[in-house]
């Protein structure tokens, strides 16, 4: 399904495999393609301090109004 979606805030799956650990367990993995920018991680180290509630709602509602625009 991940596949499917098309929107520039959403990046493109380029493979899917499966992984089994050393004791059986099979995980379901999707690699995803590279874009360019700061990641999370990045992004909060640079703001130096936490973000405070309304950032992260903000952060959501980008991800969520991204995944809504997408074509099916």
């Amino acid at each position: 399904m991940l596949e499917q979606l098309n929107h520039p805030g959403i990046p493109k799956e380029d493979s899917y495999f499966h992984y089994q650990t050393r004791n059986g367990l099979v995980l379901h993995c999707i690699a995803m393609e590279k874009i360019a920018g700061y990641n999370l991680e990045q992004w909060l180290k640079q703001q130096n301090c936490p973000i405070s509630q309304e950032q992260a709602i903000d952060v959501v509602k980008t991800v969520d109004r991204n995944f809504r625009c997408s074509a099916w």
